[in-house]
């Protein structure tokens, strides 16, 4: 017997982006309590699958605690509702979520310590398995994509820093115009104090104005060769990385307490195109 859970949609706006936006009724994702209701009414004339578990996640990068009391207030009422029909649960899977820092002095996450209070709050008396999925709160400021810059340009109304990193290397501010804080990497203490202030559009080199860092970002004077650092990159930067524009995939480097690893080694061109052929095997169907 297969066992499942049931995904709730419970139309709880998360304050997020809209794109990263998936507990509103509108979202693809879930289904409402009626569905739901149905499925598990039908649940006990199935021999080969058992639902036992509900699923919520209302979205991703939210900075406050309400949203989470309100969807998780609606999945423990239709659990207690379950539990009286005679359904037995054996997990709520509370989903993800919980913000982190991409703006220094902007964004403000909840304690975690806070959030865990209101899962307990709202499923005080569950006796199964509770599962959180924290993915972005663990990783995404423990990782920073190192860039360097290939020259500046002057515009009719703005300057651009062009860098070697691009969309592909890091997609969110392209795909859902996410700030990333963005700074110049001294090559000695204090560098950067010498310097006069300037303002950028930092852009990548594909062929597309979507490869856009930032816009109108204030940082130190730069010149071709320097190294700036894109922080808050550990979660969907990678993962999210592609060989768009016939751009082999960067390398990923592990530091820990002073020491460092290559964990995955920079691809080659070569590596990039292998799995591509030549059509000399037609099929007629």
């Amino acid at each position: 017997i297969a066992h499942a859970a049931v995904r709730i949609n419970p139309d709880v706006d998360a304050g997020t982006h809209q794109k990263i936006s998936t507990g509103k009724s509108e979202n693809k994702f879930g289904v409402d309590l009626y569905q739901a209701r149905r499925w598990f009414a039908r649940s006990l004339e199935l021999d080969h699958v058992r639902l036992d578990g509900l699923h919520v996640h209302i979205g991703s990068q939210i900075l406050d605690l309400e949203p989470f009391r309100q969807a998780l207030a609606r999945v423990a009422g239709f659990w207690h509702e379950l539990s009286e029909a005679g359904h037995q649960l054996a997990s709520i899977d509370v989903g993800g979520g919980l913000g982190v820092v991409y703006r220094g002095g902007h964004d403000h996450p909840v304690a975690a310590a806070e959030y865990v209070a209101v899962v307990r709050e709202a499923l005080a008396g569950f006796g199964g398995r509770i599962v959180l999925e924290p993915g972005r709160y663990l990783v995404a400021e423990a990782g920073i994509l190192m860039t360097r810059v290939i020259r500046t340009k002057q515009g009719i109304d703005r300057e651009f820093l062009i860098v070697d990193a691009a969309m592909n290397d890091l997609l969110r501010p392209s795909l859902y115009e996410a700030w990333h804080d963005i700074g110049r990497v001294e090559s000695e203490a204090g560098e950067n104090a010498t310097r006069p202030a300037a303002r950028y559009d930092i852009v990548g080199p594909v062929c597309e104005s979507s490869d856009t860092f930032a816009s109108d970002r204030e940082l130190p004077r730069c010149v071709a060769g320097d190294l700036l650092v894109i922080r808050g990159t550990g979660a969907y930067g990678s993962s999210m990385g592609s060989t768009y524009n016939s751009r082999p995939l960067a390398a990923e480097v592990l530091v820990d307490a002073g020491r460092l690893a290559v964990v995955r080694r920079r691809q080659s061109f070569e590596e990039m195109v292998a799995g591509e052929q030549a059509a000399t095997d037609w099929i007629t169907p």
